[in-house]
């Protein structure tokens, strides 16, 4: 089991999880397929460029194992849009022990049960450039971003 703390566009949770289970089913092309597409700007593609990195190479000869990986990701589009990609490639079904879960969570130090503000693009996929120091001004939370 792995657990991916924010999970952006989720490649590294793929990346862990072709790994982890030795499947080459779980390849970063067919993933970026599911996930993005030709008219996704380039900003909401992801701010460490690992789209551009090709999956691991995995040797034939060694098994499939079970692997079960939890991603965590608090901005709401960017986790229907996971959710989305991994339903379309059947990964949200344990299949061999194998399974991508997609948690919709943010964790912090304090504890307030009526949430916490987080920015989250309007209408886009959450754009990873922004913070959480973002939201601390309420001037700010009613930018082009939206704090939840």
């Amino acid at each position: 089991m792995g657990v991916s703390d924010v999970c952006n566009k989720g490649m590294d949770a793929d990346d862990t999880l072709q790994m982890g289970s030795r499947n080459p089913e779980f390849s970063k092309e067919q993933w970026l397929k599911a996930m993005l597409d030709e008219s996704t700007p380039v900003e909401q593609k992801g701010a460490c460029n690992q789209d551009l990195e090709p999956s691991f190479t995995l040797k034939e000869t060694v098994p499939q194992r079970p692997a079960i990986r939890h991603c965590i990701e608090p901005v709401p589009s960017t986790v229907a849009r996971l959710e989305s990609a991994a339903a379309s490639l059947g990964w949200d079904t344990e299949s061999f022990g194998q399974k991508l879960v997609i948690s919709p969570f943010a964790i912090g130090k304090e504890t307030d049960e009526s949430g916490m503000y987080f920015p989250s693009a309007v209408e886009n996929v959450g754009i990873e450039t922004l913070s959480l120091v973002s939201c601390s001004d309420p001037m700010n939370r009613l930018s082009a971003f939206k704090c939840l």
